[in-house]
């Protein structure tokens, strides 16, 4: 098919307009797509750091549990019993089982009881003796629990008596909780797992990958462990994979990998790469109707009339009407010049013979001029169709008419390759990233609609660029400042959550300190019962004392009654012997014997008299003696009453002593408890801080990947400052109206309640 001139130029044109669109879209999809690229490397490694630190913050607290139960049993006496140690309720609510091997005697002590072989010796288990020959905290990794068929872990540390093992504590515990922790990444292709240093899979949400090799899984068995963001197959979808190390685990190698699907991340690229194609070709097609349009009628459409005239003169028909002579532009020229034909050609009709023949010879010689005119015009017409507008007609005619149609050829084709060159070079700028080329030249008619359209597009992409990099900016501004307010939060989130970890620990050491006293208060309690119950019967022995001194002074004193009598005895007995002695030296000589018999008698009664008065003294002095004994012993019954009033009241108050000790202990576990979900919830805070940090860091990044693709376009200074004002105008209110609701509530929150941040200083500057 033959093409014209004005059809190639304008293909031409149009090459070059959709040549630059299309490099415009390719340029920005490349920088897209790099920039999501690095944005997911980016939100892989902070997940698998964040989920990393919450991993090892949740077996540190149940490390440390173990660890200081140790110390507590390392400080008991050889005869202490351990096993209340292992009965605390912070450790029954962490633990499935809490145990202590003793080293001396092989004793296994368990909490809660289970059965086990009579002969069981924990020394002979790998668990013990792995802890005690390196006498450092141990970790074992997961494994399926016989009877619950949870995954468990099991953590042991040695106990210490100076630089020798008394013994192994160790606990069982599941890891449900880290499970549900890796399960909280799980979102839209993303998820992470868990993993040894020697590639061997321990937490997967498939359960028949636990136990695999890493390298088996994801088809790529030189993967790194080195926090580097890799390509892996995962079951056939292309993925990232990144590994991040879990700190502070005793005698572990463990790391967090975080799985993310390119596809995922790169469906809204793929989605918006489509719409730019869509875009694309919407501009182009609208750039070549634009083209097309403006060659129909400026060019094409006057050629094709002008030609059909002139093939029309040439069979003889000058009668027919070229028009487009009142045209000022080349096209113009042209069609005055083909009338000029026309009028010749109809006066060569009506000349004689003579004037015919010289006529022909004329017409002999304008043919000769028109056949070099029209090989200048091929040569003009052919460099065109390749494109080339530099060729001119160069040839001078002795046709004045002749002159000015080349004349008007050359300026036809001049503005042609000047319009086009111009609108070339424009576009060629704004591929380039330029956008302060714009046409200059002085066009008419659809030229000059060209130009104004071609300067417009300049216009609008240079304010649209513009306004974007003045709205980058203030993104990037806005979002540094952002940024520094949400690291200067995860720093205080970071001290409180450490704050609120020691708190629990010391919370826990009181909470095990009021336990033991309130173990102490009871047994002072018994103590006071048993004293109690001695000072009872030392009390019923005192009575019953008091009772025999009384039976003593009873007795002592029939005594004296029968020793009275023996005294009465006595003087009868006396005057009995003295009125015998009477009788008989009544009766001389015959009296005599009786008369020593009655002196016998006499001196006998007179001794039972002074025997009797001997023992009425000494019953006398024991009767007063018994009697102050007995006094003694009332004093000593009173004293001991008084005792055991006050033993029965110190009994009842150490009762008192242990009941609310325990009702403290009680409280200060609840406190515990509370404190210890205060330190899970600030973790979780911190957590959310640092996503919420990476968040902004993203943003952040991205807002800088924006200002540096705006950057690569050159504006005009006086376009970018007459723009770049407006935007920040409108910041400015919503931040002082901001600043102003921000202000009273700051101020009531910081003179407030009991928990006022008046108080310390650093609240209140937070």
């Amino acid at each position: 098919m033959k093409l014209g001139v004005a059809t190639k130029a304008m293909l031409a044109t149009v090459g070059v307009v959709v040549v630059c669109f299309v490099s415009f879209a390719v340029f920005l999809d490349v920088n897209r797509s790099a920039q999501a690229e690095a944005t997911m490397r980016e939100e892989i490694a902070t997940i698998g750091e964040n989920m990393s630190d919450r991993v090892s913050a949740w077996f540190g607290e149940r490390t440390l549990l173990i660890e200081l139960q140790g110390e507590k049993i390392a400080s008991l006496d050889a005869e202490a019993d351990a096993s209340a140690e292992l009965k605390y309720k912070i450790l029954e609510d962490n633990f499935n089982a809490v145990y202590f091997g003793e080293d001396a005697t092989g004793n296994f002590l368990i909490h809660p009881p289970q059965d086990l072989p009579a002969d069981y010796d924990p020394r002979q288990r790998p668990w013990y003796q792995d802890v005690a020959s390196n006498q450092a905290t141990s970790l074992t990794e997961p494994y399926q629990d016989a009877s619950t068929g949870n995954l468990t872990v099991t953590v042991a540390t040695p106990v210490m008596s100076g630089n020798k093992v008394k013994g192994v504590i160790g606990g069982d515990f599941t890891i449900t909780s880290i499970t549900e922790m890796l399960e909280e990444v799980n979102h839209k292709g993303t998820y992470a797992f868990l993993a040894t240093g020697d590639g061997k899979i321990i937490i997967h949400g498939n359960a028949d990958n636990i136990g695999q090799p890493v390298g088996d899984v994801f088809g790529n068995s030189s993967l790194a462990f080195d926090g580097s963001i890799q390509d892996v197959d995962d079951a056939g979808t292309s993925s990232f994979i990144g590994f991040n190390r879990i700190g502070d685990l005793p005698a572990v190698d463990w790391y967090v990998g975080v799985v993310v699907d390119k596809g995922v991340v790169f469906a809204p690229l793929n989605e918006s790469r489509r719409d730019a194609v869509i875009a694309t070709i919407i501009a182009a097609l609208a750039a070549v109707g634009v083209i097309f349009l403006v060659f129909q009628k400026v060019i094409t459409g006057p050629l094709k009339s002008m030609t059909q005239g002139m093939q029309e003169i040439a069979d003889g028909d000058y009668d027919v009407e070229v028009g487009f002579d009142n045209r000022d532009d080349e096209i113009g020229d042209m069609a005055r010049a083909v009338e000029v034909f026309r009028q010749n050609g109809r006066r060569i009709t009506e000349m004689t013979e003579e004037e015919k023949i010289a006529a022909d010879k004329r017409i002999r010689e304008r043919a000769e001029m028109m056949r070099e005119l029209g090989a200048s015009f091929g040569d003009v017409v052919d460099a065109a169709v390749i494109g080339d507008f530099s060729m001119r007609v160069d040839k001078e005619f002795p046709d004045a008419e002749l002159n000015n149609l080349a004349h008007g050829v050359n300026s036809l084709v001049e503005t042609v390759d000047n319009g086009i060159s111009e609108v070339a070079r424009v576009l060629a700028a704004l591929a380039d990233t330029d956008l302060t080329q714009r046409v200059q030249g002085d066009y008419h008619g659809a030229f000059l609609q060209l130009k104004n359209d071609t300067n417009e597009v300049g216009d609008k992409l240079a304010d649209v660029i513009s306004r974007l990099r003045s709205t980058s900016r203030q993104l990037k501004v806005a979002t540094s400042e952002i940024l520094s307010g949400a690291n200067d939060l995860s720093d205080r989130t970071t001290r409180q959550a450490a704050t609120i970890e020691e708190t629990s620990a010391a919370m826990e050491q009181l909470s095990n300190t009021v336990l033991e006293n309130a173990q102490e208060a009871s047994d002072a309690s018994t103590n006071a019962e048993k004293v109690r119950q001695t000072a009872e019967e030392g009390g019923e022995v005192m009575r019953q004392a008091n009772m025999a001194m009384e039976r003593i002074t009873t007795s002592s004193n029939e005594i004296s009654k029968i020793i009275g009598m023996i005294d009465d005895i006595a003087f009868q007995t006396n005057l009995l012997a003295l009125n015998a002695s009477v009788e008989a030296a009544r009766a001389g000589e015959a009296g005599k014997g009786f008369a020593v018999v009655a002196v016998e008698v006499r001196r006998l009664a007179q001794s039972a008299a002074n025997a009797s008065a001997d023992v009425k003294k000494l019953i006398e002095q024991s009767v007063a003696e018994v009697g102050d004994g007995s006094k003694l012993v009332a004093d000593a019954a009173a004293n001991l009453e008084t005792m055991l009033e006050a033993a029965r009241s110190n009994n009842d108050l150490m009762v008192s002593i242990a009941d609310k000790s325990k009702a403290q202990a009680s409280s200060i576990s609840e406190i515990n408890q509370a404190v210890r979900d205060m330190d899970e919830t600030t973790q979780h805070n911190a957590a959310l801080v640092e996503q919420t940090n990476a968040a902004i860091e993203q943003t952040e990044g991205q807002a800088e990947e924006l200002d540096r693709i705006v950057a690569v376009f050159k504006l005009d200074e006086n376009m970018t400052k007459a723009t770049g004002n407006a935007p920040a105008a409108r910041v400015e209110k919503p931040a002082a109206k901001a600043a102003e609701a921000s202000a009273p509530r700051s101020a009531a929150y910081a003179s407030s309640g009991n928990a006022a941040l008046e108080v310390d200083p650093d609240w209140q500057e937070f």
